[in-house]
């Protein structure tokens, strides 16, 4: 994806903002408050997390589980770990956004600069 086309500002700005209002809005904070009673808010940072993680997962035609795969999803789950205390450190979706979308920025930087090497 270059840097001028509608993928990257999608993938940067727009996507951030629907999964955390799916991810940490709707699925964490629904948990938060359905079950006050438990204490360990930390479990369903854990649950949110595993979901976007697995929401994340790229089937393939003909899928293969592989280290590649297991790493990727790994690091995606650890990521919405951070995140998801991030709203809990904060009580804001903003910030979480915020997170997300420096994540995914850098990622597209890191990708372009890469392609422009080559």
């Amino acid at each position: 994806m270059s840097w001028d086309s509608k993928e990257f500002y999608y993938f940067c700005f727009f996507t951030p903002i629907i999964e955390e209002i799916l991810f940490r809005g709707i699925i964490l904070m629904n948990l938060l408050n359905k079950f006050p009673i438990i204490k360990y808010e930390e479990l369903f940072v854990i649950i949110s997390s595993l979901l976007f993680a697995l929401f994340h997962i790229n089937y393939e035609y003909n899928f293969k589980l592989s280290k590649d795969y297991i790493f990727g999803f790994f690091m995606i789950f650890i990521l919405g770990n951070a995140i998801g205390f991030l709203v809990l450190l904060t009580r804001s979706l903003w910030m979480s956004i915020l997170m997300h979308t420096l994540i995914n920025l850098t990622g597209s930087i890191y990708y372009n600069l890469k392609k422009l090497k080559n």
